[in-house]
């Protein structure tokens, strides 16, 4: 039976930062990932044939948050800013949308003033008052696409601290690493001693009691079995799996299931599409097109790596919308990201699958380790985060995004910050 200071279950972006800073103070730290790689919802694909990186999970920095740039400055990495321009088609009509999300802009605003407990984004839009009409259907839009939420389900309030907290960092803005943003995950242990990795191991049962923890995993390759044990353990699974009580505590956690249980996940599946040319330059006002707007579509927003030129596009759909796709194989998801972008070019859909070199999908929900893309808060949820993040007995701690109380739930700074506190609980325990 192996063992060490601190176990911890996940090698997403909370798990690694938490390993980080606890090797740096002489801790022994061992990682059990149940998958085959590092980075958990970071998904890098370096891709032969390829001008840029994959990215299937996280992709843009939004804003400037210390905890991703001091990252990206101590190991050397490559970042640019991403174009802020938006096109909106309906009918095959293009139409500029930048100065709808200036009047979002201000509706958020007023969500901030009128946010409180109990209230839903959907009661918001829909209660009486003069709403912008436009600004309105783009903050729906926005909430089912960049939360990846339900308007009737998420909290008024959740969404008003998340809009505070990305105000703070200038969330205004956004950034890609030039690389591929697992280079920010995989800076985290890097040259870090006292760091034991072990890729393949499903957690499945975790038996604990006050300063002693014993966890029983599978070994995904060999089917063999193995235990593992330490005085400390940081459990950072994903939301979902511990919704579905994949990995069985003794004894339960029966307030943070409680807790878990007032939380949502939300749905993305994601595509991206390589293209012999820049297909959308056929038109000549997507000439320098950031974002493409497409609510009719399955794959309602699209956008390409500009500033840079490059042939790739990316087709998301968040939430409602990967909601629709649930249940369809790969290959009609594929099909349908098709069909949805060939619809918001103009362009016939046989024409668009000639110029196809490559496609790249992903879809959150079916992942077995993540059940979906990250964690939004409904109505009735606002305190879940904190208690969910509670240490057990200076024994089993938490983080992950699901666990940030600041507003940046779902985002990968979020995870980050959650790891240096985790990591910084047990430090001080």
């Amino acid at each position: 039976m192996a063992e060490s200071d601190v176990i911890i279950v996940g090698a997403g972006a909370a798990g690694l930062a938490a390993a980080g800073k606890l090797a740096a103070w002489g801790r022994r730290v061992v990682i059990l990932e149940a998958r085959s790689r590092t980075g958990g919802r970071v998904f890098t694909r370096q891709c032969s044939g390829l001008p840029f990186p994959v990215e299937l999970g996280a992709e843009f920095i939004h804003g400037l948050p210390q905890e991703t740039f001091s990252i990206v400055r101590a190991a050397n990495l490559v970042t640019y800013e991403t174009s802020d321009t938006h096109l909106l088609v309906r009918d095959g009509k293009i139409q500029d949308e930048n100065a709808a999300w200036d009047r979002m802009a201000q509706l958020l605003d007023r969500v901030d003033e009128l946010a409180s407990t109990g209230r839903s984004v959907r009661s918001f839009l829909d209660g009486p008052g003069s709403v912008d009409a436009q600004a309105a259907l783009l903050l729906r839009r926005y909430v089912e696409g960049y939360h990846a939420a339900h308007t009737e389900r998420m909290s008024l309030a959740a969404l008003a601290q998340a809009e505070r907290a990305a105000a703070a960092i200038g969330g205004d803005r956004s950034f890609r690493v030039l690389n591929g943003y697992s280079r920010v995950v995989d800076a985290l242990i890097s040259a870090r001693p006292g760091i034991e990795l072990r890729l393949n191991t499903r957690v499945d049962e975790v038996v604990w009691e006050t300063g002693r923890v014993v966890l029983h995993a599978t070994n995904a390759l060999s089917g063999g079995r193995e235990s593992f044990t330490a005085p400390r353990v940081l459990v950072t699974l994903p939301l979902s799996v511990l919704q579905a009580g994949s990995v069985r505590f003794d004894p339960p956690l029966v307030e943070k299931s409680a807790a878990a249980a007032r939380l949502h996940m939300g749905n993305v599946v994601k595509v991206v599409l390589q293209f012999a040319e820049p297909v959308w330059e056929a038109r000549e006002e997507m000439h320098e097109l950031g974002f493409l707007h497409a609510p009719d579509q399955l794959f309602p927003t699209w956008w390409t790596m500009h500033p840079l030129r490059s042939s790739v596009i990316t087709g998301w759909a968040g939430g409602p919308a990967a909601d629709g796709l649930n249940g369809k194989s790969r290959e009609a998801m594929l099909e349908c990201a098709l069909h949805s972008l060939a619809q918001s070019l103009s362009i016939p859909h046989e024409q668009l699958t000639r110029g196809l070199l490559s496609a790249h999908l992903h879809d959150w929900l079916a992942d077995p380790f993540s059940g979906g893309a990250y964690s939004y808060i409904p109505v009735g949820g606002e305190d879940a985060p904190a208690e969910l993040g509670r240490p057990l007995h200076g024994t089993l701690f938490f983080a992950g995004e699901a666990t940030d109380t600041t507003g940046h739930t779902g985002t990968v700074h979020g995870a980050i910050a959650s790891g240096y506190r985790a990591a910084a609980e047990m430090l001080a325990d």
